[in-house]
């Protein structure tokens, strides 16, 4: 049986989500700019896009449309996870290349 997070992940990676570790908040990977720790610093901006900045708070998702998301869940589990997506997604347009170069080399 899968734990939390692990389950989550599986649940999300279908639809390409990122689970926070909070009750609904999700995030599209492809809309992740980067990966932080947080720090209190990140407070006045959390309260400005998410509205609250809830309890044991460990890294900061900052999105490509500028916003800053808190996650409860570890940066470690947050990176290797957004780095799988990102190499699954640099595998895909390899493959991509390749069945172009192939159909191209058959023309």
């Amino acid at each position: 049986m899968k734990q939390g997070s692990d389950a989550a992940d599986e649940a999300a990676a279908f639809q390409q989500e990122l689970w926070l570790g909070y009750d609904g908040l999700l995030v599209p990977l492809p809309m992740i700019s980067a990966l932080l720790v947080y720090q209190p610093v990140w407070d006045r901006r959390i309260m400005h896009d998410y509205g609250h900045v809830p309890s044991d708070v460990q890294a900061v998702v900052l999105l490509h449309d500028g916003r800053a998301l808190p996650a409860r869940r570890a940066l470690a589990d947050l990176r290797l996870r957004w780095n799988a997506w990102q190499a699954a997604q640099a595998d895909e347009v390899s493959d991509q290349d390749s069945a172009a170069d192939a159909s191209t080399d058959e023309d």
